[in-house]
């Protein structure tokens, strides 16, 4: 009753989540029910009462996929991959031999040897479970210390249980009972395990939200700040803008005048003489120009005819 409990409320909250670590819990506590159902004899008294053959091998069938479901939902609910890639290996070695096995079983290969390895390997991955559990917990991953505890109590009924078959143990050591009981706190513990680990993400979720909203409200002061010293220097490069329109605005009148004066020094036309033909084309650069030229007329008769060139550039070189 307690796991059909389990099974429905596990159900819903994977529905809900859609979380396959439910859901991996979810099969694994089926297959369990079907392997101790088939221990105690109630599914075939009510499972399958008229499928003698499935009442004589089921509890060899189903003894492997208990195994191989509580090494998928460890190896998942435990992060084995992000952990250890060794212990991630080796669990994925124990799921193939335990699907071997549970190959064997079906095509009714039974003997002696094959039921030894078969609960050896209870005892191997009930170890290695109980093992990666520990491990993930000391590298902080808090989720797993509930796992430990439910499957520390089932651990130790299985075990038993196994040395009770290899005579270590005698059988007044464990009641029959031992491992229902066991199985029962385990699945309350694990489905605790689950809530646990799905509280512990909120948690982290909060942290790491309060963070966010920390670094953004960090972010909008450093643009404000930023903002701000842009729009200074936008405001002076306005400023300095304006300081050189009007500087270039005096040089320009400054040019013009220049031109102006440059314009009555010089001839505009050349000198009309009786033995001379005289022509020129006088054009500045750019306004006035540093390149002079003169004629020499007296009593209408050309005297001499000067050209000239002053060292510099500008209004200055042009008016000296």
């Amino acid at each position: 009753g307690i796991m059909l409990v389990m099974i429905l409320y596990n159900l819903f909250v994977f529905l809900s989540t859609k979380d396959k670590n439910y859901m991996l819990y979810i099969l694994y506590v089926i297959v369990f029910i079907l392997w101790q159902s088939s221990y105690n004899g109630l599914s075939g008294l009510y499972l399958w009462p008229t499928y003698t053959r499935l009442i004589g091998i089921s509890i060899y069938l189903f003894s492997p996929l208990v195994l191989i479901f509580i090494l998928l939902f460890a190896h998942s609910f435990l992060q084995i991959k992000n952990y250890s890639k060794k212990l991630h290996i080796f669990y994925l070695f124990l799921v193939g031999v335990l699907v071997v096995e549970f190959i064997l079983f079906i095509f009714g290969v039974f003997n002696p040897a094959i039921g030894v390895i078969a609960n050896l390997l209870n005892s191997i991955v009930s170890i290695s479970v109980l093992g990666g559990a520990i491990f993930v917990f000391i590298k902080g991953y808090m989720p797993a210390r509930f796992f430990i505890i439910g499957w520390t109590i089932f651990g130790f009924g299985m075990v038993s249980f196994n040395l009770i078959f290899f005579k270590v143990l005698p059988q007044e050591f464990i009641s029959e009972y031992t491992i229902q009981v066991g199985s029962a706190i385990e699945i309350i513990l694990f489905s605790l395990a689950l809530g646990d680990r799905i509280n512990i993400l909120k948690q982290e979720r909060g942290v790491a939200l309060n963070k966010y909203k920390e670094l953004s409200s960090n972010l909008e002061i450093l643009v404000k700040e930023r903002t701000e010293e842009i729009a200074t220097m936008n405001d002076n490069l306005i400023e300095i803008n304006k300081k050189l329109q009007v500087a270039q605005d005096i040089a320009k009148r400054d040019m013009n005048m220049a031109v102006n004066v440059q314009n009555t020094i010089l001839y505009s036309e050349p000198p009309q003489l009786e033995e001379w033909d005289i022509a020129f084309s006088f054009q500045p650069v750019s306004g006035v120009s540093g390149d002079f030229y003169d004629f020499y007329v007296q009593n209408n008769s050309l005297k001499g005819m000067g050209l000239f060139d002053v060292s510099g550039h500008g209004i200055a070189s042009g008016l000296l």
